[in-house]
């Protein structure tokens, strides 16, 4: 507790945040209010954000082990990238849309190995990662695994035909509007601009970002940022299902059962 509190007090103020409201609100009441309800929180210097950590130059790999309700593993392939005020982020998102489109085909509709895949960059402020995740029966794994690097190999040597990169842009623009249709929505837009935008810059344009992105970028941030020093691999199996256990107790039951009988018998 002392921690968490020593972390609020000296990052959460009035002088490194920033104050959203979207809606039918007059400026002078919204500070009226402000000044009201914020009046005794005093600024106080703010310490430097401490550095993302380095890259570790090489590739990794985590197989994790442990109980599970069923023999579902769960899968996560990616590589380290770039936050979301970086010239590349754009490019991150339609690769994104782009993989998953490509992966929920094979993985989904041809193969019917999983019910769900996702492609998608996590841009922080300083940071981010792609991350493909999906979760699967834990004998289809491999064959999983081979499809997604094989998927990311094809990018890697095809350029996106136009077709699909005019489609994707799209799909990524309706779900932007369909996702900016509330106040509250809105707000929550502008809250995480506010926190890797320079003071004073124009909020961007989402829109004309994900337009302006080409295949030739695609590419490029494949070779960039997908080289295998600086991918990684996660996996996570279950060394115990439910089912298992369920067997094992009930093989354990009969056990004893047997044991019981026969000293009853032995006795006798």
């Amino acid at each position: 507790r002392a921690m968490l509190l020593e972390h609020y007090q000296r990052y959460y103020r009035p002088n490194n945040m920033a104050l959203i409201v979207v809606g039918d609100a007059p400026a002078d009441r919204v500070r009226a209010a402000a000044e009201q309800y914020l009046a005794e929180f005093a600024a106080a210097p703010v310490p430097a954000m401490p550095p993302a950590p380095e890259p570790v130059g090489r590739g990794v790999r985590v197989v994790l082990r442990g109980p599970g309700l069923a023999d579902r593993s769960v899968l996560r392939r990616g590589a380290r990238t770039v936050g979301a005020g970086h010239p590349d982020a754009p490019a991150m998102e339609v690769l994104g849309e782009l993989l998953s489109n490509r992966l929920t085909d094979e993985l989904r509709m041809r193969l019917g190995l999983v019910y769900s895949v996702g492609a998608f960059n996590v841009a922080l402020s300083d940071t981010g990662y792609f991350v493909i995740r999906t979760e699967c029966d834990t004998a289809h794994l491999d064959a999983i695994v081979d499809t997604v690097e094989a998927q990311l190999e094809r990018l890697y040597e095809e350029p996106v035909p136009d077709e699909e990169l005019r489609e994707t842009k799209a799909l990524l623009k309706g779900q932007f509007a369909l996702t900016t249709q509330s106040n509250a929505a809105l707000a929550w837009l502008l809250a995480g601009y506010s926190v890797w935008c320079r003071a004073g810059a124009c909020v961007p344009d989402y829109n004309e970002s994900i337009e302006r992105v080409t295949a030739g970028d695609i590419r490029r941030i494949m070779e960039r940022y997908f080289a295998p020093e600086n991918s990684y691999l996660g996996v996570y199996r279950p060394a115990l299902t439910l089912r298992e256990g369920a067997i094992g107790v009930a093989a354990g039951v009969a056990l004893m059962l047997g044991l019981a009988l026969w000293q009853r018998e032995g006795l006798g």
